[in-house]
């Protein structure tokens, strides 16, 4: 069975309680040597999208490295990289059966900078009807990982704008998928979205411990090692250094 170390930036930070064995290993002088490099103010809160996340994916990769762990698919790095779209809504506009439709209540959830949908287009329909909750339908759409438009009732008219948390960043995907409220059920409709896409990378830092037997089988250890950076200063001190969100759990 093998054992993944996972430094994360997009997985909850977990406890662990440690065999005896462990605790020969794990000392509180390696422990508070591994948490005064990461929560130092020279790392400025560990924010993602600044050299200072990077700084501290490199120091987690070293200490890797140093206690003799295996790289990710032997990959010779113990970065496991990924982008991360932003897009930003430039234009949206609909037409349903000739009506137009207001903007605010059109939602697109896309990486891709221009859409244009319509009946010949492909995309699937989907409903959400009055009682359903949005969120867990919206989600569940957009999980599906296919081209859909959505009609939503009108009767989400007060939490419908609340589905904009759900493109704020994403994985990079070629499908997408459109929101828009309406007592509609269109026999025919026009779709179009210009967003900007900005891509960020990010990396995760995968260290892996082979075991034994069961090789096919994995345990996976991780942890966050981002926080949130420099912030409102609290007694003259805006650095949110982040010992135990999540120093500690790294």
């Amino acid at each position: 069975m093998k054992k993944i170390v996972l430094a994360g930036l997009l997985v909850a930070a977990t406890s662990f309680l440690w065999a005896q064995k462990a605790q020969d290993v794990i000392t509180a002088i390696e422990a508070e040597r591994i948490i005064h490099v990461l929560a130092s103010d020279e790392m400025k809160g560990r924010k993602v999208f600044t050299p200072e996340i990077d700084k501290a994916a490199d120091f987690i990769a070293a200490e890797f490295k140093s206690a003799g762990l295996q790289t990710w698919n032997n990959s010779g790095s113990y970065r496991q990289e990924f982008v991360l779209a932003r897009p930003k809504l430039v234009s949206a506009s609909a037409t349903l059966d000739g009506e137009s439709i207001d903007p605010k209540n059109i939602l697109v959830v896309t990486t891709q900078p221009l859409i244009r949908i319509d009946k010949s287009t492909g995309y699937e329909i989907g409903y959400v009807k009055p009682g359903a909750n949005l969120q867990t339908e919206a989600r569940k759409y957009i999980r599906s990982n296919k081209n859909t438009v959505v009609w939503v009732d009108k009767s989400f008219a007060g939490s419908f704008g609340n589905l904009a948390r759900l493109r704020s960043s994403q994985f990079r995907t070629s499908t997408s998928v459109v929101f828009v409220m309406t007592e509609k059920d269109p026999s025919a409709f026009l779709i179009e979205a210009v967003h900007e896409i900005t891509e960020q990378k990010m990396a995760n830092v995968v260290a892996v411990i082979p075991g034994k037997s069961k090789k096919e089988e994995m345990v996976v250890f991780s942890g966050h090692y981002d926080h949130i950076g420099i912030g409102r200063p609290v007694d003259g001190d805006s650095i949110y250094n982040g010992a135990n969100d999540d120093a500690a759990g790294i």
